[in-house]
C-alpha cells in the first residue's frame, strides 16, 4: 500500500514537473477542429472546394448559392447529422447547430468555382467525469459519414456526385482517352477509377465524409501551443481528394522530348486538429482532460485514472518518455 502511495505520489511530481512540450507548427487553420471544453466537445469544419470540370464539360457548373441553417430551421439537418454521429457513438448528442454553404459564379477565364461549406455544433454525452477536474472525453464519433441527403435552401450540398456530377462522368472519361502520347488517369478521393467505372466513383462521392479521420487520436502529431497553453493533436490524412482527371502530354522525341501535365476536377484537402487543456493525455480515442490544473487535482485524476486498467501505465509512460526524449535532445 505504502509503495502504492509513493508511486501515485512520483507519478503526480512528474507531471506537475514537466516542463511545456515542444512547440511544433501546425495547420492555422485546420478544416476539421475539435476543441475539448468542460462538459462538451465544440466542432468547427470549415471545407473549400474547387472545381474547373467546365472545361472538360461546358454545360457542368454547381448551384450558385448563398445560405445557412441556424435555430428552428436547422432541425432536419440537426437530426441527418445526428444519425451519422449516432452510428459511431450511440452516446454522442448533437447541439447548437449551424451551416452555412456559399458558391460562386464560373469564372469563364479559368472554368473555374468555388463551394465553401462551414458546419459548427457541440457534441455533449461523451464526456466521464473523474474527480477534481479531470475528465475522459471520448471522440471515437469523429470519422463520421453523412449518408443522407443534406440541403441548405432546398439546394443539395452532401451528396454533389450524385446529384450534380455523374450525369457527366461518362462524357469525360470517354472524352479523355489516353494514346500514344497523353496518358490519362480518373481519380476518385485518390483511388484510381477506370473509364467504365468513373460514374459509379463519382455518384458515391459525398463532401461530409470524414472517414479518413479514422485513426486513433494517439497516432497524431502531438504539440504544444504556447499561445494558449493547449495541447494539440494534428492529422492530415491526404491533399487533393476529390475527383481528378490528370492529363500527361509527351512530346515526339524529335520534337523535344518535353511533357506537360494538366489537372481537371473537383479539389479539396482535408487537415484535422484536436485542442485540450494543458497537460491533457490521448489513448486511442479518449482524451483525459484536467480542467483544474492544481496538485490535488492531477493526484485525484491520477488516482482514478489508475483504477482503469491500462490508463495508469499510458499516463506514466507517456509522460517520462516525453521526459527522457527531452533530456536527450538537451545533449
Amino acid at each position: 500500500m505504502r509503495a502504492r502511495l509513493w508511486t501515485i505520489g512520483l507519478i503526480s511530481l512528474v507531471l506537475l514537473s514537466l516542463p511545456p512540450g515542444p512547440v511544433h507548427a501546425t495547420p492555422a487553420l485546420p478544416s476539421y477542429a475539435l476543441s475539448v471544453h468542460d462538459g462538451k466537445v465544440s466542432v468547427l469544419i470549415s471545407l473549400s472546394f474547387q472545381q474547373n470540370l467546365t472545361a472538360l464539360a461546358s454545360s457542368f457548373s454547381l448551384p450558385q448559392l448563398r445560405g445557412s441553417l441556424v435555430g428552428l430551421n436547422s432541425t432536419a439537418a440537426l437530426h441527418t447529422i445526428q444519425d451519422a454521429i449516432s452510428s459511431k457513438d450511440s452516446q454522442a448528442n448533437v447541439n447548437d447547430l449551424v451551416l452555412t454553404a456559399t458558391s460562386n459564379a464560373i469564372n469563364n477565364a479559368t472554368n473555374s468555382q468555388w463551394l465553401n461549406l462551414t458546419l459548427s455544433f457541440d457534441i455533449t454525452g461523451v464526456v466521464n467525469n473523474v474527480p477534481l477536474g479531470g475528465e475522459r472525453i471520448d471522440l471515437s464519433w469523429k470519422s463520421f459519414t453523412i449518408l443522407q441527403d443534406l440541403a441548405v435552401g432546398g439546394t443539395e450540398i452532401n451528396n454533389i456526385g450524385a446529384k450534380y456530377m455523374a450525369a457527366y462522368a461518362l462524357q469525360i472519361a470517354s472524352s479523355q482517352v489516353s494514346s500514344r502520347f497523353i496518358t490519362f488517369t480518373l481519380r476518385v478521393d485518390g483511388k484510381l477509377a477506370g473509364a467504365s467505372g468513373f460514374s459509379e466513383a463519382i455518384a458515391s462521392f459525398k463532401t461530409m465524409n470524414f472517414s479518413r479521420l479514422s485513426a486513433p487520436v494517439s497516432t497524431w502529431q502531438e504539440a504544444y501551443d504556447s499561445s494558449s497553453n493547449q495541447v494539440t493533436w494534428s492529422y492530415e490524412p491526404a491533399r487533393n481528394l476529390g475527383l481528378s482527371v490528370t492529363g500527361i502530354a509527351q512530346e515526339p522525341p524529335d520534337q523535344g522530348g518535353g511533357s506537360a501535365t494538366f489537372r481537371y476536377g473537383l479539389f479539396y484537402s482535408l487537415a484535422a486538429q484536436v485542442r485540450g487543456p494543458n497537460r491533457s493525455t490521448a489513448n486511442v480515442d479518449t482524451i483525459i482532460a484536467i480542467f483544474n490544473d492544481s496538485s490535488e487535482a492531477l493526484m485525484s485524476t491520477i488516482i482514478a485514472l489508475i483504477a482503469i486498467p491500462g490508463i495508469g501505465a499510458f499516463v506514466y509512460e507517456h509522460h517520462l518518455s516525453a521526459k527522457t526524449q527531452r533530456k536527450k535532445s538537451r545533449r
